[in-house]
């Protein structure tokens, strides 16, 4: 058996994936390198696909997955989210759980906005969430589940240091794939006790963050700030009003002059948001649904 080899990121999971995710994960990558949906160099197909069974044929079997677990070097593992055609192979595997996935959506609509954040980070993350949601049915905890796999994600390539995982998931969220990949090599050779000040200014001196960063978001000329405040605001507020459960409602009130604070629940509290008029401390509204506030902003803000 190869030990040397990380059978996990082979089929794209995470080690403590269960093993019906491991399946779907299979059949996605098996779907991709298929001689007859393969565009690309054939014998690139044939060892990919050679790869990929071996990996599935150890970590997909229950007591060679464990003869593998028990002798596995632990890594991190590599961070390649830019593969877009393994992107579109794991998004074509989650078509055959949609019409449940959306069953589920009408009963918890907060689900549309988790998949979403869990897509910003990872295609091959929010494919194995929405699988184990809906196989193993584990909605009470769903957002402690979401918030888990991502951790867990995140530490996988990127180590336990808390700020650099903070600092991962900002380069993700503005899609810095370079400076991404790079953290990850520094982890991966440094280990996670290491100087995260000393790394995150290399990382932002190396790949010029700051000027990417307003270059990608670069304001409007002041001459037409206010008409393209107004259309926006025109624009968002119709988008809410067709669908008031959606991330156009929080926009909205964040476009009107208003704050959201949201702060992540555990095993034993739940979730909780609140809304106040920026610059002024006092709230206006608070819950613990995400859905209850996205009405109470449209019903007193619109």
């Amino acid at each position: 058996m190869n030990y040397d080899s990380d059978h996990y990121q082979t089929l794209c999971v995470l080690p403590n994936a269960e093993h019906i995710v491991i399946v779907a994960a299979y059949r996605a990558l098996a779907g991709q390198y298929h001689p007859d949906r393969w565009k690309g160099n054939q014998a690139e197909a044939t060892a990919k696909m050679a790869e990929i069974n071996v990996a599935y044929g150890i970590i997909g079997d229950p007591e060679k997955r464990k003869a593998y677990d028990d002798q596995r070097k632990t890594t991190h593992a590599t961070f390649n989210e830019s593969e877009d055609a393994t992107d579109q192979a794991f998004d074509d595997a989650i078509q055959a759980f949609e019409d449940r996935w959306q069953t589920a959506c009408d009963v918890f609509p907060d689900l549309i906005t988790t998949r979403k954040n869990l897509e910003k980070t990872s295609h091959k993350l929010a494919f194995a969430f929405v699988v184990h949601l809906i196989e193993n049915k584990p909605f009470k905890v769903r957002n402690e589940l979401a918030q888990a796999m991502e951790r867990n994600f995140l530490e996988r390539h990127f180590g336990t240091n808390q700020q650099i995982l903070d600092y991962a998931k900002e380069l993700i969220k503005w899609g810095f794939k370079d400076a991404i990949k790079r953290l990850n090599e520094f982890v991966d050779v440094l280990g996670s006790d290491i100087e995260s000040t000393a790394i995150i200014k290399r990382i932002e001196n190396e790949f010029g963050l700051a000027e990417r960063r307003k270059e990608k978001y670069k304001v409007k000329p002041s001459k037409e700030q206010d008409d393209y405040a107004a259309v926006l605001l025109k624009s968002t507020k119709s988008k809410m009003l067709y669908q008031p459960l959606s991330d156009e409602t929080f926009k909205y009130a964040r476009l009107m002059g208003y704050e959201i604070d949201f702060i992540a629940g555990g095993f034993f509290k739940s979730d909780h948001y609140s809304i106040h008029a920026r610059h002024k401390k006092e709230i206006l509204f608070e819950t613990n649904k995400w859905g209850i506030m996205c009405l109470w902003i449209k019903d007193n803000l619109a």
